[in-house]
């Protein structure tokens, strides 16, 4: 009954039919509205539905809807264990992650106790439970198959390290910026990865945004000008790509010692101490100190100090040399010297001439 509470309170509606008033009209001639009751279009199927796919009439003969619904003791423990630890009551809970609940427990075919194991639901996983010790009920139905289960189906959206920005309102951007280019990987139990965690704080204090009126994401400049569109986007996909890192032999399951790994965009972080760094930190001379993890399926999630976050470095090669070249007594002043007073150096870029954004190049 609590499943069933979910779509009565969420993934349900009761429209207004002007048609179906009408047939009630003819033989009543009553003028109330009749009304139909619809299901949200976020769901596998509408489990009322007896046409089953209507690819071709009568499909309902040959195949069926299967779905596994939990009982309310496991159902209200892994509400309240894992969906609501940061939400904490239903209601409060957006629609897709109810639907993505509920789509879990869905199969547009007929699930065969002998293949739980190779049939997909809704979201492409298959059935985890064992038709032996899960299943307490077992029962044909006019549009396909029930099943009552003694545990919830363990999603890969809540299991994985996406799970940890999807569940917490605190991350909704890192969560939108996730669907935009990384879901399907990162909700990926057999691809593992170190996620470094971006709340909506810490990049709203660096001036991005996200504007649900328009649907796009916004950038404030310290100089207040504000912009937004597909730029800003990219640049805060790149700044997640950077704190997105695959582990696939769990390299980065332990950050006391060192090491150096490939992001998910190309760029590189270091670890060092329980301290990281990309070529943003290392520009702005800031240490970040990890002081918090969690485990999950495929990898582990950080917390860095300060609301920090692993970034991109801004200046130009040409400038970096130059932060290295301050003074005559400074390193490299005398190549430095050389390099502006030659063709090869364009004070307006402040860059070597003919060095391109996107190639890498050694100096």
């Amino acid at each position: 009954s609590e499943c069933k509470k979910l779509y009565d309170l969420f993934l349900t509606s009761y429209v207004p039919n002007q048609e179906a008033t009408h047939k009630y009209y003819t033989p009543t001639k009553l003028t109330d509205s009749v009304y139909v009751k619809q299901y949200s279009n976020l769901l596998a199927f509408a489990p009322s539905n007896e046409n089953f796919m209507k690819v071709e009439d009568n499909d309902g003969q040959e195949d069926g809807y299967s779905m596994f619904v939990p009982n309310n003791t496991a159902l209200d423990k892994y509400l309240n264990d894992v969906i609501l630890e940061f939400y904490k009551t239903i209601d409060k809970l957006p629609p897709n992650i109810i639907a993505d609940l509920v789509n879990a427990h869905s199969w547009p075919t007929t699930v065969w106790p002998s293949q739980f194991a190779t049939t997909n639901n809704y979201m492409g996983e298959p059935a985890r439970f064992d038709p032996n010790s899960d299943i307490s009920e077992k029962k044909f139905c006019s549009n396909g198959v029930f099943y009552g289960t003694n545990k919830v189906q363990s999603a890969n959206v809540f299991s994985t390290v996406y799970a940890r920005a999807y569940l917490d309102p605190k991350y909704s951007i890192m969560t939108r910026l996730f669907d935009f280019n990384m879901k399907a990987t990162i909700t990926s139990p057999g691809l593992k990865y170190a996620v470094f965690m971006l709340s909506d704080a810490t990049l709203n204090a660096l001036g991005y945004d996200y504007n649900t009126t328009t649907s796009t994401y916004t950038y404030t400049a310290p100089n207040g000008t504000t912009s937004s569109g597909n730029a800003v986007r990219d640049q805060l996909v790149r700044i997640l790509n950077i704190n997105v890192v695959p582990m696939p032999n769990g390299e980065l399951n332990d950050l006391s010692g060192d090491g150096i790994a490939e992001a998910n965009g190309g760029e590189y972080i270091r670890w060092h101490a329980n301290t990281v760094s990309s070529s943003g930190t290392v520009e702005k001379n800031i240490i970040l100190n990890v002081i918090d993890s969690r485990t999950y399926a495929n990898g582990k999630v950080y917390f860095l100090s300060n609301n920090g976050i692993l970034d991109y470095a801004t200046g130009t090669i040409a400038s970096q040399i130059g932060n290295n070249a301050t003074t005559p007594t400074s390193p490299y002043y005398d190549f430095y010297q050389y390099l502006i007073n030659s063709t090869a150096y364009s004070a307006a870029a402040d860059e070597i001439v003919g060095l391109q954004l996107g190639a890498n190049y050694t100096v």
